[in-house]
Parts: C-alpha cells; sequence; structure tokens
C-alpha cells in the first residue's frame, strides 16, 4: 500500500555578530587589560579570537584567544587601527576594527636607505607626545649602544655626520621628557659606496631613489660589461684584462671608471 508522507525541514543559519566598541586610552608603561570578546555565536557556540593575519599591535600588547587585550605599552600612538577576527563552529569568521590610542611620547623606528659614503646628512629623528603636553624632548643613545662611524647625536635628536663604512648600521635612541615614561627607537642607516671618476677623482651625487648599480672594489663578473642607462657601452680589453668602461647617469651621478679588481 502507497501512501504519502509530508516533510518539514527546518534550515538553521549560524553565524557571528561582532560589534567593536570604543577603547579607553591606554599609556606608556602602565598595564592595561580589556576585553574585546564582543562576539556572539547564535547558536551559543564558543567563540574564539586572534589578530588578522598580517596585522600587528601596539608595541607591548597582546590578544589572547579569549579576546582579552592586555599588556604594557612601550610607545605612544595614536588612533592605531587592528583587525580582530572571531570564530566558532559551523560558522563564518566575523572581524571587528579597533582603533585605540597609547597616550606618550610617541615615534616609530626610523630607517635611512641609498645614504651615500662621504657624503654629509642630517635627520631629524622628531618624536611628539600625543597628548600635547610634553615640555623638553630628549634624545640620548642607549647605553653600550654605538652610533655609526662619522655619526653624531644631539640632545634635540639630530642624527647628522658623514658615513665612514659601508652596510647597513642599526643603533638604539632613548627618548625622554619630564613626566613621560621613555620609550626607545632604532634607528637603521644602509649605506653605499659609489665609483668615483676615474680622470677627475670627483664625485657629483646625490642619494638615489635605488641602489647602485656597482660598488666600489667589487669585481665585474663577466669580461663583457654592458649598461643599460639609456646607452650601451662595450667592455674593451687591455692587456689581456677586460676593462669596461662606463657611463653613470643616474640621479646626477656622472663618472667613468672600471670596476676594481679585489673585493
Amino acid at each position: 500500500v502507497a501512501q504519502e508522507l509530508d516533510f518539514i525541514v527546518s534550515v538553521r543559519s549560524f553565524g557571528i555578530n561582532y560589534q567593536p566598541k570604543t577603547l579607553e586610552p591606554f599609556t606608556v608603561g602602565k598595564t592595561a587589560n580589556v576585553s574585546l570578546a564582543d562576539a556572539s555565536s547564535n547558536a551559543g557556540f564558543n567563540v574564539t579570537y586572534r589578530l588578522k593575519d598580517g596585522e600587528k599591535l601596539p608595541d607591548g600588547l597582546a590578544l589572547s584567544s579569549n579576546g582579552i587585550l592586555s599588556g604594557t605599552p612601550t610607545r605612544g600612538c595614536t588612533d592605531y587601527e587592528f583587525t580582530v577576527i572571531a570564530t566558532a563552529e559551523l560558522s563564518n569568521p566575523a572581524e571587528a576594527v579597533y582603533s585605540i590610542t597609547v597616550k606618550g611620547l610617541e615615534i616609530d623606528n626610523r630607517t635611512y636607505e641609498n645614504i651615500l659614503l662621504g657624503k654629509s646628512y642630517k635627520f631629524e629623528l622628531g618624536a611628539i607626545a600625543n597628548d600635547g603636553n610634553a615640555g623638553n624632548i630628549t634624545y640620548t643613545l642607549k647605553e653600550g649602544g654605538k652610533l655609526p662611524q662619522g655619526f653624531s647625536l644631539t640632545s634635540d635628536g639630530v642624527l647628522i655626520g658623514k658615513p665612514g663604512e659601508v652596510g647597513k648600521q642599526s643603533f638604539t635612541v632613548v627618548v625622554s621628557a619630564d613626566g613621560y615614561e621613555s620609550v626607545e627607537v632604532t634607528v637603521t642607516l644602509d649605506v653605499y659606496d659609489i665609483y668615483e671618476d676615474e680622470l677627475t677623482g670627483e664625485i657629483n651625487a646625490e642619494p638615489m631613489e635605488e641602489k647602485p648599480l656597482f660598488y666600489l672594489n667589487k669585481p665585474a663578473k663577466s669580461n663583457a660589461l654592458a649598461i643599460t642607462l639609456g646607452i650601451v657601452i662595450p667592455a674593451v680589453v687591455i692587456g689581456g684584462a677586460a676593462v669596461a668602461i662606463f657611463v653613470l647617469r643616474k640621479k646626477g651621478i656622472i663618472g667613468s671608471g672600471k670596476p676594481g679588481e679585489n673585493e
């Protein structure tokens, strides 16, 4: 005997609702602890939290899987944004963007690239007090640190000098002001060398946007050197040795010479 049966199928959608809240300012040097666990699962599942891939929190802070933002900030920041991802079973992740201000002395790590050996430079580190109340801000080299050869640091945060050594060189500066926790900033100089004009010994150069194609005392890797900088100049052979005659026309560098024979 055939029978017809009617079924009612109920489909339930699982999801997460996550709305960010306004965070009160933190302060450099003071322990902070605040919950960002504001997400809810409509099925009552447990929600866990993580920082969005590729993002980071202000220095000194960390986020736990249960949504607690805690730590001791080590540097000031203003309206710093980061994204928190909330996840739960059977649900698509939800995200919330938070903004936080850490009151105190504010300065980012500094990297100065394409610095030319022997040329004069002046860099102002430029920290601020983001609550607007700081008086005199002073800068000192961290104890045990060493400035790059040829540079000095003034108490008002000016790094000045002529680099005397090729390579990437880093050091730490301590920034201080009355009534504020001191903060540390890492400063990096990336110094390059260039060729002198073989005929005149003169250099007419400005810092370049790109790394130089050739360096002093770096050997050519081929006995025929072709450089394309608007022109191509072949190598010539003198006494059985390849000598590349070239012209650099890049950001004010104009010269001719040959690669050195030794490293």
